[in-house]
């Protein structure tokens, strides 16, 4: 844990220098550099002496006793806390993301490959979505659409606002009225229901509710199972990184991020208010997440389906854009997933 205490005011800012520099260059950040660039009024000596400090109270490292200063675990922390200033996406990106959404299949499995491919571009390294999920999927609406006498598509929609469709091939001729009928009975009497429940009630139903309940229940177990499911991009962009040259977890790290354990390292350490939480190097669980840096928020409806959204880089990240990323995009799918929802109720 560090306090704002810790430091006096000339090593917070000589800390900020470091961190700041070395985020942008990826090499360590020399004593001559802090006081030259930045302009300070303080003595090379004083700075060097300061360095020496910052590196003593471990806030600061060297990779070897002539180089530079770069910023620990502890020092990045200390920056995150204390030091960074909470920024926002420029209006024109957040313009250009919103158009980009909204110009999609307004359905949640685009949205999230979508998004997550804009956030790692944004941050220019791994971003990841997962869907929202409610705690068991429960019958928002369904639709059936007529295609021709003896088929119809299923369209269906979970609470947690995931739309699934499917061919049904009927047992008898079905004309448009008949299944527009029966579409508007299934969703009013079952709306809100897990697969059991509604298979609870199959005594109730028509032989065709029946068929359509069985494949609603079959798409719902789908769902129950599906909890690893969403969306990751970025890796190339991670590699590219300097400091990831050939290191040795990479492989590990890959393996994780689309696991069902990531899924569930990020929705057990996710924030639970809106302002975005930051994993730094050693504050992660997991151990092929150690060497880097992860920042967590959610988003969707609350009270009925939570999702996660994350961005994993090196703890030389950018921590300011990588918040205000999670942060817009969290809003942003909240907000569509609200319109989708509104709608899906009117019908």
């Amino acid at each position: 844990m560090v306090t704002r205490e810790g430091l006096t005011e000339r090593r917070r800012q000589i800390l900020k220098i470091v961190v700041g520099e070395y985020i942008s260059s990826a090499v360590p950040v020399s004593s001559e550099i802090v006081t030259r660039k930045h302009h300070l009024r303080f003595s090379p000596a004083t700075v060097r002496n300061d360095m020496a400090e910052l590196e003593t109270e471990g806030y600061i490292r060297r990779p070897h006793v002539s180089a530079g200063g770069m910023p620990s675990d502890k020092g990045y922390r200390y920056y995150v806390e204390f030091l960074a200033v909470s920024e926002d996406l420029p209006e024109e990106v957040k313009l250009r993301v919103l158009q980009q959404l909204r110009a999609a299949d307004r359905d949640l499995d685009t949205w999230v490959e979508l998004a997550s491919s804009l956030m790692a571009g944004l941050v220019q390294n791994v971003a990841i979505i997962t869907f929202p999920r409610a705690p068991e999927p429960r019958l928002q609406h369904l639709e059936l659409v007529y295609l021709q006498d003896l088929l119809s598509l299923l369209v269906l929609v979970l609470k947690q606002t995931r739309i699934r469709k499917e061919l049904v091939p009927l047992a008898q001729p079905v004309s448009r009225e008949e299944l527009q009928h029966a579409s508007n009975r299934f969703s009013a009497l079952y709306s809100g229901m897990t697969w059991q429940e509604m298979r609870a009630r199959s005594a109730e139903m028509s032989p065709l509710e029946i068929q359509v309940m069985e494949q609603v229940a079959g798409l719902m177990r789908e769902e129950e199972l599906a909890l690893s499911q969403g969306s990751v991009e970025g890796l190339p962009l991670l590699l590219e990184q300097p400091e990831l040259a050939g290191h040795p977890r990479i492989a590990k790290l890959a393996g994780l991020l689309e696991s069902k354990r990531m899924q569930e390292l990020m929705a057990s350490q996710a924030p639970v208010g809106d302002e975005p939480r930051v994993l730094i190097g050693g504050e992660n669980d997991d151990e092929a997440l150690k060497p880097f840096s992860v920042v967590l928020g959610r988003y969707g409806l609350p009270g009925e389906a939570m999702g996660t959204l994350g961005i994993v880089g090196p703890t030389r990240l950018n921590y300011e854009r990588a918040a205000a990323s999670v942060r817009y995009f969290s809003q942003l799918l909240s907000e569509l997933l609200e319109q989708v929802n509104g709608r899906a109720n009117q019908g």
